[in-house]
C-alpha cells in the first residue's frame, strides 16, 4: 500500500501505517457520510457554509493511540498544563495539493479558531497561558474525483471540533521539535489524549458534537459515582456540569510524568 501523510495539529495522520508523537493508523471505511450536522447558532463568529458529505464518498475513519494517558483525573493533573472551556468559532480548508487533485483523490486540511472562554484548572506554577483566540489543524475531508466530492474524515471515539459548538479540552503545551531528518513540528496546544476531550454544549459534559453528529446527553444531577466498572472521568462525567469536573481535577494528586515524546529541541528561542 502507498503510504500518505498529513498533518493535523501536532500528530501525523499516516494512511496504511503508523506514526511517530500520537501514533495514528487508518481503521477503515466503517460508514456511509451522513449529511450535514445541525449546528446551534449560538458561538460561532459567522455562520460556515454548511458542506454536505457527498452520498457516494466513503471517507476513512481513523484512530489514535496517544503517548500521554488521559483515563483517568489524576492523568489530566499530571500531563495537561490547563483544562479550558473553549468555543470553535470559524474555520477554513486547507486546499489539497495538485498531485492529490490531479489523481483524483486526496485530502482537504482544516484549520480552526478556537475561543478559549474559561480556565477551569490549571497545574500549579503553570505560567504560560492558553490564548484568548488561537488556531489548530484538525480533521478535514477526504474526497473522490473532484474536492467538491468529499467526506468527513474522523477520529475514532473523538470530536471533530465543528463551527457552533463547546468542548472542554486538557491540554498540554509542546515546544517546537526539531528531530534529526523530520520536518520542523511548531510548538503548540495539544490535547492531552481522547480521554481529554469533551462535547461541552449547554453546559453540560458529553453533550454535543462528537465523531462529527451530535450526541444528545440530558443533564444529570448529583455527584458522578466514584467507580463505573473502569469507566474514564470522561465516561462519569457525561451529563453533569464543569464544577464537578473542577471538584474532581482539584481533588486529584499528580503522579510522575512517564511519558512523553523523546526531546527534540530547536536551536534559538523557545515556543
Amino acid at each position: 500500500m502507498k503510504r500518505r501523510t498529513w498533518l493535523i495539529g501536532s500528530a501525523v495522520v499516516v494512511a496504511g501505517t503508523v506514526s511517530v508523537s500520537a501514533l495514528w493508523a487508518v481503521r477503515g471505511p466503517e460508514w456511509k457520510a451522513p449529511g450535514a450536522v445541525n449546528r446551534p447558532e449560538v458561538v460561532a463568529d459567522h455562520p460556515d457554509p454548511i458542506v454536505s458529505d457527498h452520498p457516494d464518498v466513503i471517507a476513512p475513519v481513523l484512530t489514535a493511540e496517544y503517548v500521554r494517558p488521559s483515563h483517568s483525573a489524576e492523568d489530566w493533573v499530571t500531563y495537561a498544563d490547563h483544562a479550558v472551556v473553549v468555543s470553535v468559532r470559524s474555520q477554513s480548508e486547507i486546499p489539497p495539493s495538485r498531485k492529490e487533485i490531479d489523481k483524483g483523490a486526496g485530502v482537504i486540511g482544516r484549520e480552526v479558531v478556537l475561543r478559549t472562554e474559561q480556565v477551569l484548572w490549571s497545574r500549579p506554577g503553570m505560567e504560560r497561558k492558553v490564548p484568548e483566540r488561537w488556531k489548530r489543524q484538525v480533521q478535514g475531508w477526504h474526497f473522490e474525483g473532484d474536492p467538491s466530492r468529499r467526506a468527513s474524515a474522523r477520529v475514532s471515539g473523538e470530536p471533530r471540533l465543528e463551527p457552533g459548538h463547546r468542548y472542554v479540552l486538557a491540554l498540554h503545551w509542546s515546544e517546537a521539535r526539531c528531530a534529526k531528518g523530520a520536518e520542523r513540528e511548531p510548538a503548540s496546544w495539544d490535547p492531552v489524549g481522547d480521554g481529554a476531550m469533551l462535547p461541552f454544549d449547554g453546559g453540560t459534559l458529553g453533550n454535543g458534537e462528537h465523531e462529527g453528529g451530535i450526541r444528545e446527553v440530558p443533564r444529570v444531577e448529583g455527584k458522578p459515582p466514584t467507580s463505573l466498572d473502569g469507566a474514564s472521568l470522561a465516561e462519569r462525567l457525561h451529563g453533569r456540569t464543569a464544577d464537578l469536573l473542577v471538584a474532581e481535577l482539584t481533588a486529584a494528586k499528580p503522579g510522575e510524568r512517564e511519558y512523553g515524546p523523546e526531546p527534540a529541541p530547536c536551536p534559538g528561542k523557545r515556543g
